[in-house]
């Protein structure tokens, strides 16, 4: 005999102003704590309503459950660290709409209204004829920072987010993660800076990560439009870092300054995202335009 073990959770919305009361008496005292109310008064008020479908799952289906969720995680929209976990169950501050936005802008408009402004993204994105894939999103005090961040990924096909931290996302073509031909992947087995300008490392790793050099020197001359696109930009600021870290890929380096301005305490500082854009090219020697900017 089957018995209910779990219950899953099917659907969970909830609509700000979902619920209206027209029928009832006034209390005499609100905010008293009392319910004493005024005989023939009429009050009414709006609610928000949640609501939840749930499936019942017998020791059967809650066993075939699991197993689906263990073979699919890797397809996953979105995975996260216990700390960046928090980060993704914390409600967004007010509501707001957007549509046909650039996936890094999207992502920008995101990040400077969650966390105190404290958030940022590390972000690999392909671009087909030189355009971003585009967005829409919208979301109210309701919503969730991870119920944005699915909203947003779902919509680019192939692409999902990590939270690899209580304050950094990064998002990327799930293709890309775990593939050793992309650039983001190179493995470095020490990489040094002192008293760097973090800005200087996002915009023009390459400078900094002799491995990523190497990779990127064009091994004869190509024969159409490609290469790299990049700006050192020396002495953007007061801001100076210090990393020292070893057997890590360029993408860990990348999320390590960002991480590292978000350390900074001087005054008016913003900290500092990143942004790895390609776009393929066959007819070039380096596979395509790969370009480096500060997302901020």
């Amino acid at each position: 005999m089957l018995r209910p073990e779990a219950l899953l959770v099917l659907s969970d919305v909830t609509n700000p102003t979902g619920f209206s009361c027209t029928t009832v008496e006034c209390l005499a005292s609100p905010g008293s704590g009392s319910c004493a109310a005024v005989p023939g008064s009429s009050c009414s008020y709006t609610s928000y309503l949640r609501e939840r479908d749930y499936s019942v799952l017998d020791q059967f289906t809650r066993v075939l459950y699991l197993l689906w969720i263990f073979c699919s995680a890797p397809l996953a929209a979105g995975q996260a660290t216990e700390a960046g976990q928090a980060a993704l169950n914390l409600r967004m501050p007010f509501s707001m709409t957007r549509e046909g936005m650039p996936l890094t802008k999207a992502l920008l408009e995101v990040g400077h209204r969650a966390l105190s402004n404290q958030l940022i993204f590390g972000i690999e994105v392909h671009l087909q004829d030189n355009r971003e894939p585009t967005v829409d999103f919208r979301f109210d005090a309701s919503s969730t920072l991870g119920d944005v961040l699915h909203q947003i990924v779902r919509q680019v096909p192939g692409y999902e987010f990590e939270a690899v931290s209580d304050r950094m996302i990064n998002v990327y073509p799930r293709a890309s993660k775990g593939n050793p031909d992309s650039l983001l992947n190179t493995r470095v087995e020490r990489f040094d800076v002192v008293e760097e300008e973090p800005g200087n490392i996002l915009l023009q790793p390459k400078e900094f990560i002799p491995e990523l050099a190497e990779r990127l020197a064009p091994k004869r001359f190509a024969s159409g439009p490609g290469g790299i696109v990049g700006i050192t930009v020396r002495g953007l600021g007061p801001v100076r870092i210090n990393l020292h870290l070893e057997d890590v890929t360029v993408r860990q380096i990348l999320n390590e300054a960002s991480a590292a301005t978000q350390r900074v305490t001087v005054p008016g500082y913003r900290p500092k995202g990143w942004v790895y854009s390609f776009q393929p090219d066959p007819a070039s020697d380096l596979g395509g335009v790969h370009s480096w900017s500060i997302h901020w």
